[in-house]
């Protein structure tokens, strides 16, 4: 046993200021074996660490500590004991039992250390603070620190004779001896929850006192998600149908980089015409034919137009939604029409730079041929290293094609491509910097790719210790790193996937005044301290029927087609009737505001389905033609 206790000046700094440490053994049995068997750890769980929060701290070490996730409570409070448990008990390894998709028992381990006094509106209050606090992680560690004593104090319910929280409760819910709060998923508090964490994600600079103090008052020891009432959903019932055309006709941000890969091509492939071609020798069939090559900016910008051209199929928004979701990454994207598009451009671009004529004459479509194609092709080769998906074989196939290495918006990719064409401008004579930019981008994926196989073995590893059945083992890359991943096991009915960076020892610490790509990267734990959490498919038992039925629908086809790891997202019952709608694991990344593409459908009383989308304020009605 450790002569010294354990550090908690970190986690105080970061206002998870209440601590326990409780040795296994002394819990009661009952408690210490379920949680032992519960969360079956692959190491010798001798102390349970129980972690609070009390008090206005923590919400404004929240608000300073960067951009907001889907639950950015919980992802703070991981991440920061996770840093703490790193430098204040090195070589020791924990559990996590709490955040988590499984009950703990938390007010039973609050009894336990002191901070639980019961009410009469089944809620905590801890003398100091009242109801002012909560439970924010809950560890099983194979430490050795000397337990913590338990807060002594009498609970001031004992002495209160008034009683004025039951006389508050709304709807005199506890005058016959009720619970204000019985099901903190479907009462007023359970709404008030909902609505407190909509709130959080919507405007992260509100992460004041005042919501926390209503997060606070309802803070139960229940499943993970059950403060994610859908009470509030569905209150943006849109009766405009169909967004704005806009919508789709914004070219995607790595058109950019897509359109400087062809330069980088084109300037590759850029011949120049020998001083001796200017005045060819009669007969000389070589002389006349380099004559009629491209100029070097001639190759370029054909490689840059090359490369642009495929992402014109965002015109397909001015036909609908559905039609740009079915077709982007479609035909334009074909290898097996790649010839017929390169002609077409290789023509009108011949056509374009032949109209004033030119001294020594002008090139034909045959001399932009090999450029064009080759710039649609590294278009192609870009989006197939992103996980989206390409439809390589279309018009005869729509299934999606991609290896998955990077992220759609990759800082060091572009980067690589913008240095190589400023080197070619330093030395326009050689096609040297082009090359080595080139290699240097093949390497690039070639260290995505490492990552990947690092994340998928690191979920396989997981799934071994953990028993859980196999069907697909993946990884989805995230920004910022080429080793951070979201890894993904699929059991069959769950999902299980963490967020995790596969070079990294310990957690990254992220301050109010790092830079972006380090705020981005902080959720991404080691591997060693992964927060692994599941997800069913088609949800529990109460929803899985509606879920299933929504998901073989003939009107949901598009989105089977369309998503990869697809999870329920939202069951709820609104003016259009039962609805539920799904997300894709594949775009639920830390630090975006917003998952997109999560797609649903209601089921009125006629009968009928009516397809819509789950945006942050509610639904909108998708027009299917």
């Amino acid at each position: 046993m450790n002569a010294t206790p354990a550090d908690f000046s970190r986690l105080d700094r970061a206002g998870l200021n209440l601590h326990a440490v409780l040795d296994v053994e002394a819990l009661p049995a009952g408690l210490a074996a379920g949680l032992l068997r519960e969360f079956s750890p692959a190491h010798a769980c001798r102390q349970l660490i129980l972690i609070g929060n009390a008090g206005r701290a923590m919400w404004t070490a929240l608000q300073a500590s960067g951009p907001a996730p889907d639950d950015p409570i919980d992802d703070f409070s991981v991440r920061t004991v996770a840093q703490w448990f790193a430098a204040a008990c090195p070589g020791h390894r924990y559990t996590l039992l709490y955040p988590g998709d499984r009950p703990v028992g938390l007010q039973t381990l609050g009894e336990l250390a002191g901070w639980h006094r019961p009410t009469p509106f089944r809620l905590g209050i801890l003398p100091q603070w009242g109801t002012w606090f909560g439970y924010r992680a809950a560890l099983l560690a194979d430490t050795g620190l000397p337990p913590t004593a338990p807060l002594r104090a009498a609970s001031p319910c004992a002495s209160c004779a008034a009683r004025p929280c039951v006389a508050a409760c709304p709807a005199q819910a506890m005058a016959d001896g009720g619970s204000c709060c019985k099901d903190a998923s479907t009462t007023a508090c359970g709404r008030i929850r909902a609505a407190a964490s909509v709130a959080w994600r919507a405007t992260p600079a509100r992460w004041g006192a005042s919501t926390a103090t209503t997060r606070h008052r309802c803070a139960m020891p229940v499943r993970r998600r059950c403060g994610r009432s859908s009470a509030t959903a569905g209150r943006r019932d849109a009766s405009a149908a169909e967004p704005s055309p806009a919508r789709f006709l914004q070219p995607p941000v790595d058109t950019l980089t897509h359109a400087l890969s062809g330069a980088l091509v084109g300037r590759l492939l850029a011949r120049r015409r020998a001083a001796s071609a200017a005045v060819p020798s009669a007969g000389d069939a070589s002389a006349d034919a380099a004559r009629h090559l491209p100029l070097v900016w001639q190759a370029v910008v054909a490689g840059a137009v090359a490369a642009t051209f495929p992402d014109l199929d965002f015109v397909l928004g001015w036909v609908s939604e559905l039609a740009y979701l079915r077709g982007h990454r479609g035909v334009t994207h074909s290898i097996v029409l790649l010839p017929l598009w390169g002609l077409a451009i290789a023509w009108l671009l011949a056509r374009f730079f032949g109209r004033g004529g030119r001294t020594g004459g002008a090139p034909s479509w045959r001399d932009f041929y090999l450029v064009v194609c080759s710039g649609i092709l590294i278009h192609i080769a870009g989006d197939l290293i992103t996980q989206f998906g390409t439809m390589i074989l279309a018009p005869f196939s729509d299934r999606r094609f991609g290896i998955g290495t990077t992220f759609i918006i990759d800082l060091v990719f572009t980067g690589i491509i913008v240095a190589g064409l400023a080197a070619c401008a330093i030395w326009r004579r050689s096609r040297v910097p082009a090359a080595v930019a080139l290699v240097l981008l093949a390497g690039w994926v070639g260290v995505g790719w490492m990552g990947r196989m690092e994340a998928i073995e690191a979920a396989r590893a997981h799934a071994d210790a953990n028993g859980i059945p196999v069907v697909m083992v993946d990884a989805a890359p995230r920004p910022a790193s080429p080793f951070n991943w979201t890894a993904i096991v699929f059991d069959g009915e769950r999902y299980h996937y963490a967020h995790i960076n596969t070079r990294r020892s310990e957690p990254l610490a992220v301050g109010p005044g790092d830079n972006f790509i380090r705020r981005f990267s902080a959720p991404y734990l080691p591997v060693a301290q992964a927060r692994w959490e599941v997800r069913e498919r088609f949800g529990s038992d109460g929803a899985r029927l509606l879920a299933q039925t929504v998901w073989n629908a003939e009107d949901f086809a598009f989105y089977r087609w369309f998503a990869m790891f697809p999870v329920l997202d939202h069951v709820e019952q609104g003016r259009g009737g039962t609805c539920a709608n799904f997300m894709d694991l594949r775009f639920l990344t830390p630090g975006r505001d917003e998952v997109p593409f999560r797609y649903g459908l209601c089921g009125g009383e006629g009968g009928g389905w009516r397809l819509f989308e789950r945006m942050a304020d509610g639904r909108r009605w998708v027009v299917v033609r």
